[in-house]
């Protein structure tokens, strides 16, 4: 058997070279109960800046992100307009020259300006069902078969980025009852009152009993 040798300080060589990965992992789980208190004071030192290097980091990281997101969404309101026109050559050219190839042109550069638009997370707004105060805009109510608040027309369409509303769709929406029934009394009441015409006529036009 061999012996193990002794280290002229009086402890194994094995103990001497001790492994540095175990020790960076003891002063990172914490000081050892009988460490000294400097010791102790440095290791919970280093705890406490690591700790708040890393909260540093991800807050730097989720500004970054948040400034982008933010930077992205005004630059999609801005080409709002454009994409508004674009729709409406496109209509035109629809109703002009159906067959023709400037329709078919004009098309492609709508799609293809709808796509980069989508690739960075341009949503157009749903106008369809009932109205969502949250994402339409009634601009006009009208009689209609279908239940009060269902979207009858959409006028200008809404889009969204993510969870953020960038434009609000622009709808006419059925009148319910209680909206017809509010429209007749505000017409009973601008109309004038033919009973207060009459009170308000002279007392001499109205004839005095008597003098006929």
């Amino acid at each position: 058997m061999k012996r193990r040798k002794k280290d002229p300080l009086g402890g194994d060589k094995e103990q001497a070279h001790q492994d540095p990965v175990s020790s960076q992992a003891q002063a990172e789980d914490g000081p050892s109960p009988g460490a000294a208190p400097e010791k102790v004071e440095q290791d919970d030192r280093y705890l406490r800046l690591r700790a708040d290097f890393d909260n540093f980091r991800k807050r730097v990281l989720r500004e970054r992100q948040e400034t982008s997101r933010r930077a992205q969404d005004e630059l999609l309101e801005e080409l709002l307009p454009v994409l508004d026109h674009i729709e409406l050559g496109l209509r035109a050219a629809a109703d002009h020259d159906p067959d023709g190839t400037f329709l078919a042109g004009y098309r492609m550069l709508s799609d293809q300006f709808t796509c980069v638009l989508t690739k960075f997370g341009l949503e157009p707004v749903p106008a369809t069902g009932m109205q969502d105060p949250n994402l339409h805009e009634a601009v006009s109510h009208v009689p209609s078969d279908e239940p009060g608040g269902t979207i009858i027309h959409e006028i200008r369409r809404g889009y969204k980025s993510g969870k953020r509303l960038l434009r609000a769709a622009q709808v006419v929406v059925a009148s319910s009852n209680e909206d017809d029934q509010d429209v007749a009394d505000d017409d009973r009441t601008d109309a004038p009152d033919a009973t207060a015409e009459e009170d308000s006529e002279p007392q001499e036009q109205r004839g005095e009993p008597g003098k006929e």
